[in-house]
């Protein structure tokens, strides 16, 4: 039987086998304003589920990558990725490939 670290067991909880990255989001007073009504609005889904939902939307969305690239990537543009939208078996994925 393995034993594993307080680290190791946090890594992999929660969604099965499946590591979670924890990522910490400061925002402004205006926009915690707006996640706390539309988690009143969802029937109070939390606010780092909304969150988590936003960022999957943007992640998977390729005008958004582009846009972000486009807007904040200027100076490192030989890292640029291009998402593209595979189907597989019927379920559409985004990946990203180098460019």
């Amino acid at each position: 039987m393995s034993v594993q670290s307080a680290k190791q067991s946090a890594q992999t909880r929660g969604m099965g086998n499946k590591r979670v990255a924890r990522i910490p989001v400061s925002t402004t007073n205006e926009y915690d304003k707006k996640l706390t009504r539309l988690s009143i609005a969802t029937g109070g889904m939390s606010k780092s589920r909304i969150v988590d939902i936003i960022l999957r939307i943007g992640l998977d969305s390729p005008n958004v990558v582009e846009f972000i690239q486009e807007q904040y990537g200027a100076q490192y543009e030989e890292f640029h990725v291009t998402p593209m939208v595979v189907s597989t078996d019927g379920n559409k994925e985004v990946v990203y490939r180098s460019r």
